[in-house]
């Protein structure tokens, strides 16, 4: 059996790691908004994570990095954080064999 066929799993543990990353930083991200940006909260649609992932308007706040408009420091960094994860992920579904797998 070639090395690599004991690392096929590796990608998938990989993706979980992050969904699990991402789901806490849009958690905390989401909590922040509604204490402290109400009215933006409000726009979003009160977004929240559910089993379908989250709104399309949230996505796009974050993806489109409006959180910049807030002037909310600790906001703009789980916002990034979080489109940094996603961006991770999205590679890691598109391109698996980017991942080197030799250690």
């Amino acid at each position: 059996m070639p090395p690599q066929d004991k690392l096929t799993p590796l990608p998938l543990v990989i993706l979980f790691i992050l969904a699990m990353i991402w789901m806490q930083l849009v958690s905390t991200l989401f909590s922040r908004l509604e204490n402290n940006h109400a009215e933006v909260y409000e726009r979003l649609g009160r977004p929240k994570i559910s089993r379908y992932g989250i709104s399309g308007k949230a996505l796009v706040f974050i993806v489109t990095r409006k959180h910049r408009t807030l002037g909310d420091r600790q906001l703009s960094m789980l916002s990034d954080a979080s489109l940094l994860v996603f961006i991770a992920a999205l590679t890691l579904i598109f391109f698996p064999h980017l991942l080197p797998l030799s250690f």
